[in-house]
């Protein structure tokens, strides 16, 4: 074998070698991720901070004038803002994402398998929890937009869709208030079997308290149908106003009814000089025994009281039933 043929055979090993190496730390780095390796060197919108690959086949971030502000040691890094950074946990063997501060300090825990951009401050983290898809809603300084795990989320021309439950919302993001202004909601609350249900449209939104009140009266509302129909155990004394506590233990009216169905058809916010209170008016329909022994369904009209304490929770301080023609709290 002549030396010209050894050094091409040499040259050409050599060649295979690298590329295999480049192939196998590309596929390393970026397994499972869902993201492109090649997003990892793309800055965010006007960030300073620029990614880079470590001889270790790693990634670090530095300034732009070459300052090292993180070694390379992450398997993966991509930048959501100028001062934050999505990294996956240096274990190497499963997707698990979370945000750094970029001086290396962690910001949000690695509980995620993706983080998706929508638009350069909203984005959607997907996490599993029980087994199923939760998301959570991220600003790109690393704080959430909403609280709620949420069962679906997609955002489409700046509006958003969201489900939790059987309740669904929609709104419009709102970039510069950085809030959500919700313009319809659909809520399903639990009662037992049961539920009460709320619809509200963007037109009464407007002389209606906040998105995140409605789901707290809701709640409450809820939560005092299933002490009249199905529990029958008195609220917790600490949500029951003392001056109307006789008025609010009201489950003895309902002895051997059965609940149907309730849905909240109007919610008013009273004007007071002292904490928040609203009216909680509510169709509901339930089962009992009339004079005769035989099962009769009624429909009535509830008024519930909700007020607000010193510690902003929702105390109980009025309840009325308009077929029992029985006014509690001061409310028609």
């Amino acid at each position: 074998m002549n030396r010209r043929f050894k050094v091409l055979i040499l040259v050409l090993l050599t060649a295979v070698l690298c590329l295999s190496a480049a192939i196998a730390n590309l596929a390393y780095s970026g397994s499972g991720s869902g993201q492109k390796p090649a997003d990892t060197q793309t800055p965010a919108a006007g960030s300073s901070v620029t990614l880079f690959p470590g001889q270790n086949g790693l990634w670090g971030a530095r300034t732009a004038t070459g300052r090292v502000l993180i070694e390379p040691t992450w398997y993966y890094l991509r930048s959501m803002s100028d001062t934050v950074l999505i990294a996956r946990r240096n274990d190497g063997t499963i997707d698990s994402f979370g945000l750094i501060r970029i001086n290396g300090e962690q910001l949000v825990p690695f509980l995620y398998s993706n983080f998706e951009m929508k638009t350069p401050d909203f984005w959607i983290a997907t996490l599993t929890e029980n087994g199923s898809q939760k998301y959570h809603l991220y600003h790109a300084d690393g704080t959430r937009w909403t609280d709620e795990s949420w069962d679906s989320a997609e955002l489409n021309n700046g509006v958003l869709t969201v489900t939790l439950g059987n309740s669904s919302y929609t709104g419009r993001v709102s970039p510069n208030s950085r809030r959500i202004e919700w313009t319809e909601l659909h809520e399903e609350f639990d009662v037992s079997l049961y539920r009460l249900t709320l619809d509200v449209n963007e037109t009464r939104l407007r002389n209606l308290p906040s998105a995140e009140t409605l789901h707290l009266l809701g709640d409450a509302a809820a939560d005092y149908l299933e002490y009249l129909f199905i529990t029958r155990e008195d609220p917790d004394p600490a949500r029951i106003d003392t001056e109307h506590s006789s008025e609010i233990r009201a489950a003895d009216r309902y002895e051997g009814c059965q609940l149907k169905g309730a849905q909240i058809s109007r919610i008013t916010a009273c004007e007071t000089e002292g904490y928040p209170e609203y009216l909680v008016q509510m169709q509901v329909q339930y089962r009992m025994l009339n004079a005769q022994g035989e099962a009769e369904t009624v429909r009535t009209g509830m008024i519930l009281r909700l007020r607000r304490d010193g510690t902003g929770d929702l105390v109980y301080a009025g309840f009325s039933d308009t077929r029992q023609r029985a006014i509690f709290g001061g409310t028609e």
